[in-house]
């Protein structure tokens, strides 16, 4: 039962006021205020442990949805996806799965695999090709340019200034 008609049969059963503003519709409800405290604590209890157990419930779920999620890389986990399973899931038709089960997740995901977003296909990156490789200068082409040309060359790239720098140090 939820919290919400946990809530109504409670106020259901206080219909009848009394004079002194006390609700008493069957002598099981306190009638003095010295008891309201038992009566107030009572409800607080119940309505934290229907809180406690719609948590736990819907821990249980999200456990169940990762552990799905976690066995079908090829799912994208988006809002609008978990949206259509859950909408699958509560149909009528399907009234006999429960979210709290990883096998209700791929049942729901097998009937609605083609309303779903699909996770982009993973690319690989392409191979880094290795920069073609020039025949190595001499130290006598670099001392035949001029400044000019040198200054140009040395600052084209850092690539290029290495190996002006090398033939210069053979």
């Amino acid at each position: 039962m939820d919290v919400s008609a946990q809530k109504e049969q409670v106020i259901s059963g206080l219909s009848e006021f009394p004079q002194n503003g006390w609700p008493c519709p069957d002598r099981s409800v306190p009638t003095r205020p010295a008891e309201k405290g038992k009566l107030k604590m009572g409800l607080e209890q119940r309505y934290e442990e229907a809180d406690a157990a719609a948590r736990a419930l819907k821990a249980k779920i999200w456990k169940a949805a990762a552990e799905f999620v976690r066995l079908h890389p090829e799912f994208l986990p988006s809002a609008a996806n978990e949206k259509i399973l859950i909408d699958c899931m509560s149909a009528p038709e399907n009234d006999h799965l429960n979210p709290v089960h990883v096998s209700a997740w791929e049942d729901a995901y097998a009937q609605c695999r083609g309303k779903l977003y699909e996770a982009p296909a993973a690319r690989k990156p392409a191979p880094r090709r290795a920069a073609p490789v020039a025949p190595g200068l001499t130290r006598e082409e670099v001392n035949a340019w001029s400044a000019k040309q040198l200054l140009r060359e040395m600052e084209s790239s850092p690539r290029r200034a290495a190996e002006i720098e090398a033939a210069l140090s053979r």
